[in-house]
């Protein structure tokens, strides 16, 4: 079940029936520094608490992500945000190529790569304990 969901560039924003703030990217999308900048202001908006949300990536199919964007991760309101954070790719060898990326910008907060959004979720939920 999807709540107050809403679309921008790029995105599509919503809250589920677990409080978790799902973001799912477009196929083929670039993410840019004003793209997340923008994904954080609608999901601060939706989201359950100001502060410590479970945060679920759909991005299967992205195109990147410029380095701003990356670095913009541990920012101290990204920071904030997130309790945890679970991202959801296409298959084994994106997530071998994510979590290499995921080397050189590490998160301050708990970051997961999974396969299907059904682990993801289960992740994000025993993370919230």
């Amino acid at each position: 079940m999807e709540y107050n969901k809403r679309s921008i560039e790029g995105a599509e924003i919503w809250v589920d029936e677990y409080d978790i703030v799902n973001i799912a990217i477009e196929p083929e999308f670039y993410i840019e520094l004003e793209h997340i900048t923008e994904q954080l202001k609608v999901a601060q908006e939706l989201a359950p608490k100001k502060t410590g949300n479970l945060v679920l990536i759909h991005s299967a199919h992205l195109n990147g992500m410029s380095l701003a964007a990356r670095r913009f991760n541990n920012s101290p309101p990204m920071v904030n945000f997130h309790a945890a954070k679970a991202v959801v790719v296409q298959n084994r060898i994106s997530k071998l190529v994510a979590n290499f990326v995921k080397g050189f910008s590490t998160p301050v907060y708990p970051l997961r790569v999974f396969v299907d959004a059904p682990t993801a979720a289960k992740w994000l939920l025993n993370n919230s304990a």
